[in-house]
């Protein structure tokens, strides 16, 4: 269900950028001032944050998946590893399609659509992150911790000196 509205969201968007950019391009040129000073090293700088905040979790998921699976003794998270993987590989993608559309960005500066539908395409590069990242954090969550009942045989043993310590005061 996750993954249907995520697609519904970014398909969303990506019709409203082709329109907004043919119809009304003034609204995502560079006549917008914040857009034009955004989709530049703004983007990239919080692309990247996202991006190595994002992989060293995803590293951090994948061997706390190889823990899980190696106590369970059996492969049962190829699917989320699976899923964590593209994710990350997107984040990465999408990482270089934004340093290619700000290369590109200034060579396209003279045509008001080329601008309004580069600019829209950096909007949904930001967009696909945010999602990619609510993806990752829903995922985490919904693993559960993986508890064994093994009853203690014995009572745990206790040094002397500590042992002294949790022993009431005798009454004199």
């Amino acid at each position: 269900m996750r993954q249907n509205l995520s697609i519904f969201f970014l398909s969303l968007a990506a019709a409203c950028i082709v329109c907004i950019s043919a119809a009304a391009p003034r609204w995502l040129n560079d006549d917008n001032s914040f857009l034009k000073t955004f989709i530049s090293q703004d983007l990239l700088s919080i692309l990247g944050v996202i991006l190595a905040i994002t992989l060293a979790s995803a590293s951090q998921i994948h061997l706390k998946f190889n823990d899980l699976e190696e106590r369970a003794g059996k492969r049962f998270l190829s699917n989320s590893r699976n899923e964590v993987k593209e994710a990350s590989y997107c984040l990465l993608f999408s990482f270089i399609a934004a340093v290619f559309l700000v290369i590109i960005k200034p060579i396209v500066v003279s045509h008001n659509f080329g601008v309004s539908f580069i600019n829209g395409i950096g909007l949904w590069i930001l967009l696909l992150n945010i999602i990619i990242l609510f993806d990752i954090t829903a995922g985490i969550f919904a693993v559960g911790p993986m508890i064994t009942s093994i009853a203690p045989t014995s009572p745990p043993a206790v040094r002397p000196e500590v042992q002294e310590l949790q022993e009431p005061p005798k009454e004199m």
